[in-house]
């Protein structure tokens, strides 16, 4: 009886140690393919403009949220980007070596603007936060199934700008 008693809670252990690894060690991105995985770890894409997040005041928020969908980036895999203002087309390069596997990017201080209309205030503040970003996320939200950029404009990742994936943009409609 004494050894049916021990076999019993040597069952039950490994039993609990077998459920607690299998529980503990599957994530979500591991739900994933390789391949979508690894998508999701580069900011590559095209993208629209959906929000900018603040941690600090609301005054340097947008003055109308509706004419965000005007704001298009494209990152492109040779570290080149395109993308428009609310009232030019710009152009220049990022930082992001995808070989360091982080989050860190940033954009040169040459942004290029390849139309030279006069920005208003939006366009302007665009920019400047463009200037500042350090680092990104890239994810995909199932339920809405869309893939979502953040642009973090500081190291504490408080201050963001939320892009929504979309088709790339025809230069000629840009």
């Amino acid at each position: 009886m004494n050894q049916m008693k021990k076999y019993g809670i040597f069952l039950l252990l490994f039993l609990f140690t077998t459920t607690s690894a299998l529980f503990f060690s599957c994530s979500k991105e591991d739900s994933f393919g390789e391949e979508d995985s690894l998508e999701l770890q580069s900011p590559y894409g095209s993208w629209a403009l959906e929000k900018y997040i603040s941690a600090g005041d609301s005054k340097s928020q947008w003055s109308a949220v509706s004419r965000l969908s005007n704001f298009h980036l494209t990152l492109n895999q040779n570290n080149t980007f395109t993308g428009s203002t609310s009232n030019n087309r710009i152009s220049g390069s990022f930082i992001y070596d995808i070989n360091q596997r982080d989050d860190k990017l940033s954009f040169s201080e040459t942004i290029s603007m390849v139309t030279n209309n006069k920005e208003n205030s939006d366009g302007d503040l665009y920019l400047k936060y463009l200037k500042t970003v350090k680092s990104f996320r890239k994810f995909y939200d199932s339920k809405k199934e869309t893939r979502y950029l953040h642009l973090y404009l500081t190291d504490k990742k408080d201050s963001y700008l939320e892009y929504k994936e979309v088709e790339p943009i025809p230069l000629n409609k840009r």
